[in-house]
């Protein structure tokens, strides 16, 4: 595996299903960032799987209106 192909491995594939709601809300991943108070860059990989996000994740949910159950 080349430097590359590494790169674009996600370490955190479940953040991947925050992707929907988000683009659903009609709202910048710029926007939304900076309601909740972090980087766009930081929400940015939290969503594509690149960073784990354990404190971007909540505030995004309480953001977007989504309970624990309903993204199961």
């Amino acid at each position: 595996m080349d430097k590359r192909q590494t790169s674009r491995i996600r370490k955190y594939p479940d953040n991947l299903k925050l992707k929907d709601p988000v683009i659903e809300s009609g709202r910048t991943i710029k926007h939304i960032a900076s309601k909740i108070g972090v980087s766009r860059e930081a929400l940015s990989n939290t969503l594509n799987g690149h960073y784990k996000g354990s404190i971007i994740i909540p505030k995004l949910k309480r953001e977007l209106g989504i309970n624990d159950q309903d993204n199961e």
